[in-house]
């Protein structure tokens, strides 16, 4: 394992659309996953540069799929440990396209399933069902 220290500006300087990040969640849960696959990592990323929002992650959360900052991905890593691999090659525009829309894809669908799973008295649009999902869904 790589034992370099690189802050968030230096590894937002590195990252590829693309890259795949490896982390240790802080909880019992991300614990039990690296002990039980004997590794130090237990959750994983794509990294998406977002002209807007800066570098996103696309990750598989519970109880939905999110994009979140890369930032806040990285404060939920045990001592902020992330390791980053890429394939060989870079990735094309297309490629990088179509990956984020399979992503995105996922995203749309743990938000319909979200709206579907409301009691019927809730809309997306009242004020308690946007607080429950934007505090399921976003990483920041």
């Amino acid at each position: 394992m790589n034992t370099d220290t690189t802050t968030l500006v230096e590894l937002e300087r590195i990252l590829r659309p693309g890259d795949i990040l490896f982390t240790r969640l802080r909880n019992p849960f991300g614990r039990k996953i690296a002990e039980a696959s004997a590794s130090w990592t237990s959750h994983v990323g794509i990294a998406f540069h977002n002209a807007d929002r800066g570098w996103v992650v696309a990750e598989s959360a519970v109880p939905l799929s999110r994009a979140g900052s890369l930032g806040a991905f990285l404060r939920r890593s045990e001592c902020g440990s992330v390791a980053v691999r890429r394939l060989r090659r870079d990735l094309g525009k297309q490629e990088v396209n179509a990956l984020w829309q399979s992503s995105h894809s996922r995203l749309a669908a743990g938000l319909r399933c979200f709206i579907a799973s409301l009691p019927s008295h809730e809309h997306p649009s009242t004020p308690c069902a946007q607080r429950r999902w934007r505090g399921g869904r976003s990483g920041t």
